[in-house]
């Protein structure tokens, strides 16, 4: 079963990449994606360089990150995925971030929430809420900073979702500290890291 020893190998990639073994990550990443490539397999193909190019994130490797995450968003247009396509764009979008480079990483994210919001993933929605309020924050534009990220932390908590819930109090919490609001601040990261 060629399809079920990529899903081996990119559990085995994702198992080395959490443990921050990347070398390894990035072979077993590999495996599976040229198996998938070989037998035809282009959601797993796609999914496999979804993989690939967030290791490169990790690693700080954003140009073949870019290279990666782009061959996913034109294999999940292909084969006319939505649900892949805004997960590409949003995650193009977290890469431009962190590049600095604010206007491609607004324009993809943005592509992901209209394509989020018409699927109705709200945790989808949620996450590019994330990126846009850092975006924002990064470039001084707090107040609107600060609607994104209350907006994350009611649905969070609408959806049940603890680890978005999280992200948006680390977040938030940031945000008050930039704001000098220190003691709320304070709480609001303590509550992300709980």
């Amino acid at each position: 079963d060629r399809n079920g020893e990529a899903s081996s190998y990119k559990s085995l990639g994702t198992v080395y990449q959490s443990v921050g073994e990347y070398e390894k990550a990035r072979d077993y990443l590999g495996k599976s994606l040229a198996i998938h490539k070989e037998i035809g397999d282009r959601n797993g193909e796609a999914s496999s360089y979804s993989s690939v190019g967030v290791l490169y994130q990790l690693v700080g490797e954003y140009d073949k990150a870019s290279h990666c995450l782009e061959k996913q968003l034109a294999i999940s247009k292909n084969i006319s995925d939505r649900h892949q396509i805004a997960v590409s764009y949003h995650k193009l979008g977290t890469n431009f971030l962190s590049l600095g480079k604010y206007n491609k990483a607004n324009e993809n994210n943005q592509k992901a929430l209209v394509i989020f919001t018409e699927i109705g993933d709200r945790q989808g929605v949620a996450a590019c809420y994330i990126i846009q309020g850092t975006i924002l924050m990064s470039i001084k534009n707090l107040i609107p900073a600060k609607e994104c990220f209350e907006n994350v932390l009611a649905t969070s908590k609408e959806i049940g979702d603890k680890y978005l819930e999280a992200e948006g109090c680390l977040s938030y919490g940031i945000l008050l500290f930039k704001q000098a609001e220190y003691v709320r601040g304070e709480e609001y990261i303590k509550h992300g890291l709980v």
